[in-house]
C-alpha cells in the first residue's frame, strides 16, 4: 500500500485527509521535527507539507528532507491555508523535492490528481 505523510499543524485537515485517502496508508505529524523523523522511518511515497510550523520554516524542513538518503527523493506537495507570498513560492520552487503548491481550499479532485500523478510516475 502506498504511503502519504501529512505534515500539518491543523488536526482537522489531517482528519479530513485520513478519511479521504482510504486507499493509501496515511501517516500524520503535527510537528516538523517529528514529521522528518517519521519520513525517514516510514519512507512515504509522497509528503503533503503544511506551511505553518512554529519551530521550523518550510525551507528548513525541505532541506532536512533533502539531506537524508532515506528522504531525498520523496516528492513534496506544499499546502497552505493562508495568503502565500509569491517570493516565498519562488524560493521553495527551487527546492528539488517540491512537486507542486496547493491551497488547502483547492478541490479534492486536484489534490487527488496531483498525488496520483506522483504515485504513477
Amino acid at each position: 500500500m502506498k504511503k502519504i505523510l501529512v505534515m500539518d499543524d491543523t488536526p482537522t485537515f489531517g482528519d479530513l485527509l485520513l478519511k479521504m485517502f482510504t486507499e493509501y496508508e496515511v501517516i500524520r505529524s503535527q510537528d516538523a521535527a517529528e514529521g522528518i523523523r517519521v519520513a525517514m522511518e516510514e519512507k512515504p511515497d509522497v509528503i503533503l507539507l503544511g506551511m505553518a510550523f512554529s519551530r521550523m520554516t518550510p525551507v528548513e524542513i525541505l532541506r532536512r528532507l533533502q539531506l537524508a538518503d532515506e528522504t531525498t527523493s520523496i516528492p513534496v506537495i506544499m499546502l497552505t491555508d493562508q495568503f502565500f507570498d509569491a517570493r516565498m513560492q519562488r524560493v521553495l520552487q527551487r527546492e528539488p523535492n517540491v512537486f507542486s503548491f496547493l491551497d488547502k481550499t483547492t478541490s479534492v479532485g486536484l489534490l487527488i490528481a496531483q498525488i496520483q500523478q506522483i504515485l504513477s510516475g
